[in-house]
């Protein structure tokens, strides 16, 4: 239940607020808490989702096995590489991201197909072989991702040698909203034609 909260909650909104823990998730207080907004209906409590609801919780599910998959194939490949300490290797630790990242495209360039979307990946055919964007978005996806931890790198590295107080924290960079904004804005320039559905 945790781990389906942390992705539903990071799908729609952002990877920021799960670092603080995931009692926020699951607090029914609506002025704090997320509960509702995760498993109610436009964050009003709800007893029952119908069947297109249900049908995003398991599409989402889904969605996340395969991310999270990759991003362990990617990151045991890297290590066989010697490449622990690259860019490429510290953006895959940053998962969350990678999770809000399908979401942010999937809403930018898909929103009126989303309910298909879901359904079709429900049923396994979006994610077979030939027609997974999972696969297909996903060297994009880490680009992107590995450029905003390097360009943040080289800005904190340059002020460590400078004044000697600040440097590069990934745990930091992970749980700061300056720099996810910075990261959304790279996904804002995306184009349609880099994260192709077919």
């Amino acid at each position: 239940m945790e781990t389906l909260a942390r992705v539903l909650y990071v799908f729609e909104s952002d990877p920021i607020l799960i670092f603080k823990g995931t009692k926020y998730l699951f607090d029914t207080d609506e002025t704090i808490g997320k509960y509702w907004y995760i498993f109610g209906d436009d964050g009003k409590e709800a007893d029952i989702f119908d069947s297109s609801r249900l049908k995003k919780i398991a599409a989402l599910f889904f969605m996340w096995t395969l991310i999270e998959d990759k991003i362990k194939s990617t990151s045991k490949q890297l290590k066989k590489e010697g490449k622990e300490t690259s860019h490429e290797y510290q953006a895959l630790l940053a998962k969350w991201h990678f999770l809000w990242a399908y979401g942010y495209i999937l809403n930018k360039f898909y929103s009126n197909e989303l309910s298909n979307i879901y359904k079709r990946i429900s049923e396994g055919v979006l994610l077979e072989d030939d027609n997974n964007f999972i696969l297909k978005w996903f060297r994009k996806v880490h680009k992107t991702i590995s450029k905003c931890i390097k360009q943040n790198y080289q800005a904190k590295e340059s002020v460590d040698k400078k004044n000697q107080i600040q440097s590069f924290n990934l745990k930091n960079w992970l749980r700061n909203e300056k720099d996810f904004e910075i990261l959304k804005s790279e996904f804002e320039f995306a184009e349609l034609e880099d994260y192709p559905l077919k």
